[in-house]
């Protein structure tokens, strides 16, 4: 019986070494008050990419009036619930790349999240289908991009049919898949 009970509370002891671990991971952004809600349009309806933004900028304003502008944000996926957003980002038409996390999100996603823009700005309102193409990095893919270079301004090529976008900012990294990822 005394076994056992040293048994078990070792296990305690691990498994709660364990959890203070995970809960003292740092997310990339701050989860406390928020509140998520997923869609998933109909395909016949809404079947280009031009109708899939007007219907998100519809929702983002509608909400906006509700619950002011500080609160609400739309965002294709939110960090920690799947990992389908995945590209190739690289410099030049030859250049290897690096995979990346994809997002596309409004404006206000980095004020909402609380997700710490490190360099250069966050998204605009203006920063939308009919103005170039704008893109906010993570800090380490700047970093393996454009290793002690300034990003900011330079330009980046997104997918495997290279579209250039601006480098607007650089945010601070996010954890999307798990909180172990690197």
């Amino acid at each position: 019986v005394v076994a056992l009970a040293f048994v078990l509370l070792m296990l305690m002891t691990v498994l709660g070494r364990s959890l203070m671990g995970v809960l003292g991971v740092n997310p990339g952004f701050e989860p406390r008050n928020v509140t998520a809600a997923s869609l998933s349009l109909p395909s016949a309806t809404y079947n280009s990419p031009e109708r899939v933004a007007s219907f998100y900028a519809a929702l983002q304003d509608a909400l906006i009036g509700r619950l002011g502008t500080a609160t609400v944000s739309v965002v294709d996926e939110l960090p920690l619930t799947n990992d389908r957003g995945r590209s190739v980002v690289r410099i030049t038409p030859t250049d290897a790349g690096r995979e990346a996390v994809m997002r596309s999100t409004a404006a206000d996603y980095f004020e909402v999240m609380k997700i710490p823009i490190v360099l250069g700005r966050a998204f605009r309102p203006g920063d939308n289908r009919s103005a170039p193409l704008r893109v906010v990095l993570s800090e380490s893919l700047a970093q393996r991009l454009f290793p002690q270079q300034q990003p900011v301004g330079r330009q980046v090529l997104l997918g495997t049919n290279p579209q250039p976008a601006e480098i607007a900012g650089i945010a601070g990294d996010v954890k999307h898949r798990a909180l172990d990822e690197g």
